[in-house]
């Protein structure tokens, strides 16, 4: 909410300030301002309408953990980039601030593999 009053805001400042320079006609200041204001409210509505579920991040994130842990397990993979792979997840997902369940333990990595990060948070999140 208090993003949009600030763009309305902005809006309106275009808009006085457009009719504060007493253009020829006063008519054009009118029009050019209304049409920066409606292309100005058409951005904002577009970049509300991009906004993304933090749930179906969530999920996928998740179901990328277990991928990442069942490839862990297998043979042939570097351990060494599903690890950090595994940990920029885990980081992403605790910035994101929706992750409401911890993964169990077929989308864990070993102990002492698992990033300090993970442990962390659900200590503090747990208490």
């Amino acid at each position: 909410m208090k993003r949009f009053i600030k763009q309305i805001m902005v809006a309106a400042l275009i808009l006085s300030a457009l009719t504060l320079l007493r253009w020829h006609d006063s008519w054009i200041a009118a029009s050019i301002a209304f049409v920066l204001c409606l292309l100005y409210l058409m951005n904002m509505n577009f970049n509300i309408h991009r906004k993304v579920d933090e749930e179906v991040l969530d999920h996928e994130d998740m179901e990328y953990l277990e991928e990442l842990a069942f490839r862990f397990r297998g043979n042939g993979e570097p351990r060494d980039y599903l690890v950090r792979e595994y940990s920029k997840t885990v980081e992403r997902m605790i910035r994101r601030g929706t992750w409401k369940d911890c993964p169990g333990p077929e989308s864990q990595l070993p102990d002492e593999f698992m990033p300090r990060t993970f442990r962390e948070f659900w200590t503090r999140t747990k208490s």
